[in-house]
């Protein structure tokens, strides 16, 4: 017997579609620091920033950095810019009008933290 394939789902509710997106342990933090950053972040930039947000400063290993980036990059919420004019070549990150929609809803929810945990 043959095995049955699954059927994509669509999903109708737009807050369910929009945490599938953003369903990521690290997304809201990289969306957040990206939004708050008046420049585009490096790896290492984004690595650093996540791990002071830790009393052990551990933070996030790259490789779950790199997995949310990429998963990022497919959503169309953050951009990657390789500059090759730099030795070594740089690769930069930045949110794309997309991921800066998310920016006052970032806020909202940092702020929430703040208040209420």
């Amino acid at each position: 017997m043959g095995r049955k394939r699954a059927e994509k789902v669509e999903i109708k509710c737009p807050l369910t579609r929009a945490l599938n997106m953003l369903s990521g342990k690290w997304d809201l933090v990289i969306c957040h620091l990206l939004a708050m950053s008046e420049r585009p972040l490096r790896f290492n930039e984004l690595k650093e920033k996540i791990s002071q947000a830790f009393s052990d400063g551990k933070g996030i290993c790259p490789s779950s950095l790199s997995q949310s980036l990429k998963r990022l990059e497919e959503y169309k919420i953050v951009e990657r810019k390789v500059r090759t004019n730099e030795i070594p070549v740089a690769v930069e990150y930045r949110l794309t009008e997309k991921g800066k929609a998310l920016k006052p809803i970032l806020e909202s929810l940092r702020e929430w933290g703040e208040k209420w945990t």
